[in-house]
């Protein structure tokens, strides 16, 4: 895995991690009424979606292991773009897929770290 690959990798764990500080202690309704930590969310999201675009052209021969992130690629989870989300959408994302695509990425990293 190259560096600049590893460096993706960093980048969409630190998304995750802001969307999960963002978010932490909220229930749906808050987050939903919160609109800083909406448009906050979405853009860390578009932030994923395209450097997730980065690794699969660049995957360094891992992508086949990396479709998992172009399925998270959010433009195709009913958002045209990120200036017309739904906070139910996000909300979706981040209960469902995030927690298995910060383990996907640890994941990678830790790989990264034994080669």
């Amino acid at each position: 895995m190259s560096g600049e690959f590893k460096g993706y990798l960093i980048e969409v764990l630190e998304a995750i991690e802001d969307i999960e500080s963002v978010t932490e202690g909220l229930s749906f309704e808050e987050f939903a009424k919160n609109a800083v930590a909406v448009r906050t969310v979405a853009r860390d999201f578009a932030h994923i979606s395209g450097t997730s675009k980065h690794m699969l052209s660049g995957g360094g021969g891992r992508s086949g292991q990396l479709l998992f992130l172009q399925r998270l690629g959010f433009r195709g989870r009913g958002f045209p773009d990120f200036n017309h989300v739904k906070a139910d959408v996000l909300w979706d994302v981040i209960k469902s897929d995030l927690p298995v695509l910060k383990a996907r990425i640890e994941d990678f990293l830790d790989d990264f770290g034994s080669e």
